[in-house]
């Protein structure tokens, strides 16, 4: 079984946990990741666990999480139960300030830009988060216009990843002792291309069992009509997306926080209320997902495929072949085995996601 290393956010050694019943480490390459941790209160290491320090699996420092939830039971000789998220939930302790003088933050960057923008303006270079850096910005994906004020920050960094594509961490960087945010786009790794080799999921190659496929309209928008400034026949209206006849879906998206500030052009204004509603109607695109137990060894975990990665996943019973990122992957350490559980393509949101999202509407 897998040890886990305890630290503390200073990157001292607290000690190492090697006995436990089981552990779940969910990742994700648009939000932020989990764990849960169970345990005997008996074993060694297990006084370490407490909230506010950090684990990680050894042989994977980069990945670390912290310590929010712990919960210690009297029944059967002793247990605990340990919650936390990964790093990237650091960012959900701040939300956007706009800069000194100005009402709204409003920038128009590559994603990958944007991002690390946000995160230098609200964790680093005002209200700092002990020991974050910025890796090297490669300007990745296409031009996105934001306009924020007083938003959450995780959030802000998330819509922009689920609408690039472009996904983000903080990895814990042990030897330089510091956190550093970071992007990614993801490999290309389908059946099509012939650049880098293919990573194929499918019963028939033995890769995939316990299969759930998922299919849904029932919240599905193409059309959003994006409302801004103004009152009446003079507010700004923008409408994102080109569908016509019976498939055409439409969204009302308030947008009235964003606002033409003096010396933008209308164009400028109009590229910022399309983005919003772009990030809207990713919020209510159609439901295409499949979730499986990942088995076989035809394909190495995080060498021929990992998070973010597109691959082609065909299952020719239910007749199914679609090219689709692998958004999480869930690994599940119990009995001395590793388990993994993926889930390709767009989820349904859960009950806390919709709620969220009907707020920021």
């Amino acid at each position: 079984m897998s040890t886990i290393r305890v630290i503390d956010r200073a990157f001292n050694f607290l000690g190492d946990v090697e006995v436990y019943s089981s552990l779940i480490w969910r990742r994700s390459w648009h939000g932020i990741g989990s764990f849960e941790l169970h345990c005997a209160t008996g074993e060694a290491g297990v006084e370490h666990l407490v909230e506010g320090n950090l684990i990680y699996i050894v042989g994977n420092s980069a990945e670390a999480a912290e310590i929010d939830y712990v919960q210690m039971h009297d029944s059967n000789g002793g247990s605990i139960v340990v919650r936390g998220t990964a790093l990237d939930g650091w960012l959900s302790r701040r939300i956007t300030y706009p800069p000194n003088n100005q009402a709204y933050d409003t920038f128009t960057l590559p994603a990958e830009s944007a991002m690390k923008r946000l995160v230098q303006t609200n964790a680093i270079s005002s209200r700092p988060i002990d020991s974050l850096v910025i890796t090297s910005d490669q300007r990745r994906g296409d031009n996105v216009a934001k306009q924020t004020r007083y938003k959450g920050l995780a959030e802000e960094v998330e819509s922009i990843s689920r609408v690039s594509g472009i996904g983000w961490r903080i990895r814990a960087d042990t030897s330089n002792k510091n956190y550093a945010f970071e992007c990614a786009p993801g490999r290309d790794l389908t059946e099509e291309q012939d650049v880098l080799s293919k990573a194929i999921f499918s019963i028939e190659r033995n890769n995939l069992k316990n299969r759930i496929l998922t299919r849904s309209k029932l919240s599905y928008r193409n059309v959003a009509l994006v409302a801004g400034a103004g009152e009446g026949v003079e507010r700004k209206i923008v409408t994102v997306g080109n569908v016509n006849g019976t498939e055409r879906r439409e969204l009302f998206v308030d947008a009235r926080d964003l606002q033409q500030e003096e010396g933008m052009t209308n164009a400028q204004y109009e590229e910022l209320l399309r983005t919003r509603g772009l990030e809207k109607l990713e919020e209510a695109a159609r439901v295409e997902s499949f979730e499986a137990a990942l088995s076989g060894s035809n394909l190495v975990y995080r060498q021929d495929y990992d998070l973010g990665d597109i691959v082609t996943v065909f299952d020719r019973e239910w007749g199914v072949r679609f090219n689709q990122r692998i958004t999480e992957i869930t690994e599940i350490y119990e009995t001395g085995d590793v388990q993994l559980e993926a889930t390709f393509g767009i989820t349904a949101p859960t009950l806390i996601e919709r709620i969220k999202q009907e707020v920021r509407r």
